[in-house]
């Protein structure tokens, strides 16, 4: 290899690290510095993660305590048709690993509070969490990536 490569990889390597780096620590001083938006919980940051065609939103939450919550996230929703289609991308969740039955569904093409609603998506849907670390994560098909900012329980 030439000079000027071995330049180039040394070069992207060391942005590649300090970018990764620098979110890592914007999301979670981002979180210390607004402890209020958790509500109940305490979040203690978010990773965005992909596995294969699924892209995955996680945050990972601290509960004082055990007990039934419900969840409202500050969400950005995405049309899939043309605009005013009403026909948003839906997000499977999931808590400590185990994938739920209901969704997490837009209502708006715009940033606004969507709480989890039950399968007919009439009644807020309540979850357990244990106390302690817990995680809450949000899934899409790949390329999209759930566009959700914060959630408060």
């Amino acid at each position: 290899m030439k000079p000027r490569s071995y330049l180039f990889i040394i070069v992207y390597t060391v942005i590649a690290v300090i970018t990764g780096y620098s979110q890592s620590e914007i999301n979670m001083n981002y979180f210390e510095s607004h402890k209020d938006l958790g509500g109940e919980v305490k979040l203690v940051n978010s990773v965005i993660k992909e596995e294969g065609e699924i892209t995955y939103q996680i945050f990972n939450i601290l509960s004082y305590d055990n007990g039934n919550y419900y969840l409202n996230a500050w969400i950005m929703g995405v049309e899939l048709d043309s605009e005013g289609s009403g026909k948003f991308l839906e997000y499977d969740y999931y808590v400590n690993d185990v994938k739920q039955e209901e969704k997490l569904v837009p209502e708006e093409s715009n940033w606004h509070n969507a709480a989890i609603r039950d399968v007919n998506g009439k009644e807020k849907k309540s979850f357990k969490l244990k106390k302690g670390m817990n995680q809450i994560a949000f899934s899409c098909p790949s390329p999209e990536v759930p566009e959700i900012e914060f959630i408060r329980l």
